[in-house]
């Protein structure tokens, strides 16, 4: 037998252990979040809205619940690099990597309170520092690959502690420019992704060691979060190292989001 629980009954839940036919709902105000351009407004000068503009907000409905969201990337600075996103806690948790099968949701994209930057919008910003021979526009190319991503990402303990090894699985979902340009721009597509296409690996001051799904199926998952990436996870800064100058302009990738009828399905 199948086992699902929702996504909302995920955030903030306490896991008392998981039977085939338990499905834990929660209340929609317990989803976690953080939003640095409230907190730091002199570092996202350039944002598409206003800083408040960028914590989710949750719609109810009769059949439903919706997480709205803008998703920030910056593109230059690493700091702050994700710079909102949506975290869920497992709190006291009794679920594992090995007992997850998939995750499913219904994803939906607001064109109009996007910006999803091209590369000829992005060579234009940063021209000057291409000139000056800077930036290499191979690194711009290799950062804007994909049209917009987001990134999910399952944690084990001590994931705020790079002092410590945290085992993570990771996946980049794609948002393909036939979604951006259709005409039914908030029209929901049904994303499902088995846990065995994220990538597992055990990250430790910053440093990422590649594992295999079996080696982790008794570690305890922690929570999950969900942010907009790049589509090789990096910033201009990642290139520049000790050659970054803070001058550097900041561009960044906006995802206006929705999640809806979000579930984690659970192995037999």
């Amino acid at each position: 037998m199948v086992k699902v629980i929702t996504f909302f009954a995920l955030i903030g839940m306490f896991f008392k252990g998981v039977n085939a036919s338990e499905v834990v709902k929660i209340q929609s105000q317990q989803i976690q979040h953080w939003n640095h351009p409230a907190t730091s407004p002199e570092q996202f000068k350039g944002l598409k809205s206003q800083a408040t503009a960028y914590a989710p907000f949750i719609e109810n409905t009769a059949t439903t619940e919706k997480i709205h969201i803008t998703l920030i990337k910056k593109l230059a600075n690493w700091h702050q690099q994700h710079s909102n996103g949506l975290k869920i806690v497992f709190s006291q948790p009794e679920l594992t990597f090995g007992q997850i099968k998939a995750f499913s949701f219904r994803l939906s994209l607001d064109k109009q309170a996007s910006f999803i930057p091209t590369l000829a919008q992005v060579k234009k910003a940063y021209s000057k520092y291409i000139d000056a021979g800077l930036i290499d526009e191979q690194w711009l190319k290799a950062l804007l690959s994909e049209h917009g991503v987001i990134n999910i990402k399952f944690f084990g303990a001590h994931h705020e502690d790079q002092n410590i090894a945290t085992v993570l699985a990771n996946y980049q979902l794609v948002i393909k420019s036939s979604m951006v340009s259709s005409a039914k721009l908030k029209q929901a597509k049904t994303i499902d992704i088995l846990l065995s296409d994220f990538d597992f690996y055990r990250q430790k001051n910053w440093q990422e060691h590649p594992i295999s799904r079996d080696e982790i199926k008794s570690v305890k998952v922690m929570g999950l979060l969900i942010t907009a990436e790049t589509s090789n996870e990096k910033t201009l800064r990642s290139y520049l190292l000790d050659n970054y100058i803070e001058e550097l302009p900041e561009y960044y990738t906006e995802l206006a989001i929705s999640f809806a009828d979000v579930t984690l399905e659970l192995a037999d």
